[in-house]
This record gives C-alpha cells, sequence and structure tokens, in this order.
C-alpha cells in the first residue's frame, strides 16, 4: 500500500427507510428504518480504509449528530472543520421492495466548510472530490475547487448526480471538469448519458461509467473497454458506488499508474467490483 488517499467533501446520517410492502401514499407503509453514518465522500474514505491509508475532509455541525458521524469514520484520518452555522448534514433514503432509492438530502454543515487548515493536504498521494461539494451551494464549493486545482498529486472526481448536474447545467458542469482537468471520473449511466460520455471512444481522461448489473465501461486516451460484473440480488445498494470508487482507486495508488491496456483497467474493474460487494456484505 502507497500514499495516502485524500477525500474532501459530503458527510451526513443517512435515515434509511426500508419499505417492506408497497407505497400506500395517504396511509402507512410497513418499513424498517436505519440510521448510519454516510455521505459520499465518507463512504469512500471509509471503504478506501480497509486497503490503503485513507484522510476525510469534511464539515459538520456542533450537534450530537456531529459527534456521531465523526466516530463513524473508521480507520480514517479525520480532518474535521466544525461549524456552529448549521446541523450535521442529513439524508432520507427510501428504499423500495426493488432495491430502487429515492434521496431525500438536507445538506446542512457540508456547505459550510469554509477553510482548509494548513497541513490537511500535506502528505497526499491523491485527492478525491464529489460533486456534491463541486456545485452545491454555500462556501463549499470554492474551498474544494481550489484544493483540486492546487493539489499536485493525481486527482478525481464523483460526478454524484444526474439531478445536480442538470440543476447545475450541463454545459456548466462539463466545463467545470475541463477546468479542473481531474485524472479520473466516476459516473453511473445517467450522469455518463447526460454528459455525453457514455460511448466507446476514446477520451483525454479515465472515465468510469458503472451500469449496475451491465457491463462497466472505462474510457482511457489509448482505448475504450467494457467489462462484465457478477449480479447481486436486489437490495439497499447504498454507498455501492462509492465503495467502487474507493477500491479502483486504491488499486490505482498500489499500482502508481493509470490504465493504459485492456488489461490495466480491467484490474481497475476487478477491484472497484470487489470492494462494493464487500460494502454491500457488511
Amino acid at each position: 500500500m502507497t500514499g495516502v488517499l485524500g477525500v474532501i467533501g459530503d458527510i451526513a446520517e443517512d435515515v434509511t427507510v426500508h419499505a417492506n410492502a408497497p407505497f400506500a401514499p395517504g396511509s402507512d407503509t410497513h418499513c424498517r428504518i436505519e440510521r448510519r453514518r454516510g455521505g459520499s465522500a465518507a463512504n469512500v474514505a471509509v471503504a478506501a480504509a480497509a486497503l490503503t491509508s485513507s484522510r476525510f475532509i469534511g464539515c459538520l455541525g456542533d450537534d450530537p449528530a456531529g459527534a456521531m458521524l465523526a466516530g463513524g469514520l473508521t480507520g480514517v484520518d479525520a480532518r474535521l472543520q466544525i461549524t456552529p452555522d448549521a446541523p450535521s448534514g442529513t439524508i432520507v433514503v427510501i428504499v423500495e421492495q426493488t432495491g430502487e432509492r429515492h434521496m431525500f438530502p438536507s445538506r446542512g454543515a457540508n456547505s459550510y466548510l469554509t477553510t482548509l487548515d494548513a497541513g490537511w493536504l500535506d502528505g497526499l498521494a491523491w485527492l478525491h472530490a464529489t460533486a456534491y461539494s463541486l456545485v452545491g451551494p454555500g462556501t463549499t464549493p470554492a474551498v474544494v475547487r481550489a484544493a483540486l486545482a492546487r493539489h499536485s498529486q493525481p486527482t478525481s472526481i464523483d460526478v454524484s448526480s444526474r439531478g445536480l448536474i442538470e440543476h447545475f447545467r450541463v454545459d456548466r458542469f462539463a466545463a467545470l471538469i475541463d477546468g479542473l482537468a481531474p485524472d479520473v471520473v466516476f459516473a453511473n449511466a445517467d450522469e455518463g448519458e447526460v454528459l455525453g460520455w457514455d460511448d466507446d471512444q476514446p477520451s483525454d481522461r479515465v472515465i468510469v461509467i458503472k451500469h449496475g448489473h451491465d457491463p462497466v465501461l472505462v474510457r482511457t486516451p489509448a482505448g475504450a473497454w467494457r467489462f462484465p460484473v457478477s449480479r447481486v440480488e436486489p437490495t439497499d445498494t447504498t454507498g455501492a458506488g462509492d465503495a467502487f470508487a474507493a477500491g479502483a482507486l486504491a488499486h490505482l495508488l498500489e499500482r502508481q499508474t493509470m490504465p493504459v491496456t485492456e488489461s490495466d483497467a480491467a484490474e481497475l474493474v476487478r477491484a472497484g467490483h470487489a470492494t462494493a460487494l464487500r460494502w454491500l456484505a457488511r
């Protein structure tokens, strides 16, 4: 294991509602409710911690939820700003019986990262960020963009949400990615489609597009390939994409090189998918 993976962005309490019956509008739906630490960036940091040294940079409210979330960063070097101006972030996730998810985020303190303490980026071999923190409200986007722009080691971005991109505007988001020039970008099929990235052509950077149970597309300057992944039964897949990114990034850190050949890309997908499967089996 080589170097420290830095992850900057969101952390939140996931309140997950597992529906045990079809929705009954205007009435009751039998369900199971879980509360746990979530947030896309925090998920990446935690999933990566089992594979490589991992550091999380983010903002929490000065509240009991923030203390709980900080304690849930198992194995992670946590660098946290605490704000009195907003509660810690919360995401309500409704999971249908089919496994389909509906997410209702309240960003809270995630929008209040105002500065990075000196040394928080020191020693990082890679810096990863999520689009939630690049284009959301508040002061956080400017801080995260500045961190990515000045980081001299490889960087990566997770596109995060089709709705987020469309609200920000697709052309503006594509221009932002081009300006920040990350080495690797992760997206799912919906995000890749709206950005026009989901095609079998080489790309000027590494683009990894996940398609659920269908093959993962990896585009690189040298070529583009699709790799099948094993199918899993319908379940709550919250965080699986983040875990995939964690496994892929830890693999790249260990190799200390970007994928060039089809074999390189296949290894990246295997590493990401293996970490995602472990996440789902928790």
